[in-house]
């Protein structure tokens, strides 16, 4: 704050307090930092994920994707979901919190998945093989995607979901809001 013209405290503050700072607390810092800065690598990404945290907040329109299912090759995309309540599960099989969420989402799954209920993971693995291994020892009976699938025109959606930790779970309703 007392150095709006240092490129070295845009990098701070983005590795120190971006991750828990709100879009509001973020913008208010990144609006005291001179243009100069502003246009740095830091001063975007903190831009960056002050666009991303204001997208994804409760009322508002859930990013559209398409990624591919690992399983059957075909593409998903949010779309699809349209007129179910979508829980969007960020996970990974290295993930010990994320795995032993695995049980309570099976139940929620059982419960409701024949009202208007799905639930689609997407695992932070590289490899499509170790998501098929971690999803089947768990028992996931939903569709998986690779979070770093890349598609032209479309942002990572770690990155457009604003994904900083995992697990991370996101429920979208019926219309497509989060």
């Amino acid at each position: 704050a007392t150095h709006p013209n240092s490129e070295y405290a845009a990098y701070l503050y983005m590795t120190t307090n971006m991750n828990s700072s709100s879009a509001d607390e973020l913008q208010a810092q990144y609006d005291k930092f001179s243009p100069a800065v502003q246009q740095t690598e830091y001063g975007k990404t903190i831009a960056e994920k002050i666009k991303a945290q204001k997208a994804i907040v409760p009322g508002a329109t859930a990013p559209a994707f398409t990624l591919k299912d690992i399983y059957t090759g075909k593409d998903i995309s949010l779309s699809d979901y349209k007129g179910k309540y979508l829980l969007i599960d960020f996970w990974g099989s290295w993930c010990g919190p994320c795995r032993a969420s695995h049980p309570h989402l099976l139940e929620i799954y059982k419960r409701y998945k024949d009202d208007k209920f799905d639930i689609l993971g997407i695992a932070a693995d590289h490899k499509d093989s170790v998501i098929k291994e971690a999803a089947e020892k768990d028992g996931l009976l939903w569709p998986q995607i690779c979070m770093y699938e890349k598609r032209n025109g479309q942002d990572a959606i770690n990155k457009s979901y604003n994904v900083a930790a995992f697990p991370t779970k996101i429920l979208i309703n019926p219309q497509g809001k989060i």
